[in-house]
Order: structure tokens, then C-alpha cells, then sequence
């Protein structure tokens, strides 16, 4: 099964978010891909869920429980946020970051990201805690990793795994530049920021 929750960017490629609020580069993102955009294409972004969205057991998510677009950087953003939650794991993004956030009744851990020279990190997902589960991204990181960052969820074996790829970076740079998108664009890919 596949379900997709927006995004910002999702709602702004399609007239749904005022571009007045986004910075010269994102806003130019923006009204490149609204020009890029099939009718069919612009339709199903138009009518992506705004989340969260439950599933079987847990939730998936773009900012906070609260606000699609709310970050959740630091432990005290999300410790805030747990007691809005009706199931113990969600996913969420926006913030491109890999890791997370564990309750365990007593206090806030972050769940780290596989390392530099590692390509995966699993979690068992204890019953008695509480998850929010950043994948990461696969084309913009922003954790300075330059690999995708993605998860896979094992819901039988409650247990996640984070994963690291390197794929062709210049090939994707030389993308960003050939259509005519703000250089620092394809730039950032390399630094993962």
C-alpha cells in the first residue's frame, strides 16, 4: 500500500501555499516545477492528503501532530508533541533530518542516523515507548550527508531500519543546473544542507 501525506513544497508547486512566505531560492523551485507540472500531475499533488494520516498502528505525518508545517528539530519540539499523538510511532518529515525522537515516560532521546561510513541503523521499536520516526530525504538531506536518507518499517518484527545510499551526485547537480534552477541548489546536494 502506498500513502503520501504534502508537503510545503507540494502545496506551493501547486497554488496552495502562498510563495510570499518562502525564501528567493524555494520560491523559484516553486514556480519552476508549476511550469513543469502535467494537469494530471498538478490534480494528484492537489489532492494529497494533508495528514496525519493513521495506518495500522501508526501514523504518518510532514511537520508535527499539530501543523504540517511545524518543525521538529530539538528533543523539547517533540516533547511537547508525544501527548498529541494516538498511536506510540509516527513518521514525519519537513525537516530533511534523519533520526528522531524517543519517549520512554521519563524523558526525550533522539535516535541518531547511520554514520558516514555506515549505510544502515536499526531500532527495535520497544512497546513500552513512544517513536517519532524521521526517514530523512532522498533528494534534498539536510543532516550534511549527502546519501538518500530513507526507512524501512518491518511491521511484524516491529523494527526499522535507517538507510544511507550514495547515488550519482554530479549527474543530479548537472539536472539542477541544466534547468536553469538557483545554483546553490544542485550545490547543497553535496554538503547534505
Amino acid at each position: 500500500m502506498k500513502v503520501v501525506v504534502r508537503g510545503n513544497h507540494d502545496k506551493a508547486s501547486v497554488g496552495l501555499e502562498d510563495l510570499e512566505w518562502f525564501n528567493p531560492i524555494a520560491k523559484a523551485a516553486a514556480l519552476w516545477t508549476q511550469n513543469e507540472l502535467s494537469s494530471d500531475n498538478i490534480e494528484y499533488v492537489r489532492n494529497l492528503p494533508k495528514g496525519p494520516i493513521s495506518m495500522d498502528g501508526f501514523q504518518i505525518i510532514h511537520g508535527s501532530p499539530l501543523d504540517e508545517d511545524e518543525y521538529m528539530i530539538a528533543p523539547t519540539d517533540a516533547a511537547q508533541l508525544f501527548s498529541y499523538l494516538p498511536t506510540a510511532l509516527a513518521f514525519f518529515g519537513h525537516t530533511h533530518v534523519q533520526g528522531g525522537f524517543i519517549w520512554n515516560h521519563s524523558r526525550i532521546e533522539t535516535i541518531g542516523k547511520p554514520g558516514p561510513r555506515d549505510s544502515s541503523l536499526g531500532l527495535q521499536i520497544d512497546p513500552d515507548c513512544a517513536y517519532m520516526i524521521n526517514p530523512g530525504s532522498v533528494g534534498q538531506p539536510r543532516d550534511a550527508d549527502a546519501r538518500a536518507g530513507y526507512v524501512l518499517y518491518d511491521m511484524e518484527e516491529k523494527h526499522l531500519t535507517y538507510y544511507r545510499l550514495a547515488y550519482d551526485l554530479e549527474v543530479a547537480q548537472e539536472k539542477i543546473r541544466k534547468a536553469g534552477l538557483p545554483p546553490l541548489l544542485a550545490e547543497r546536494l553535496a554538503l547534505g544542507r
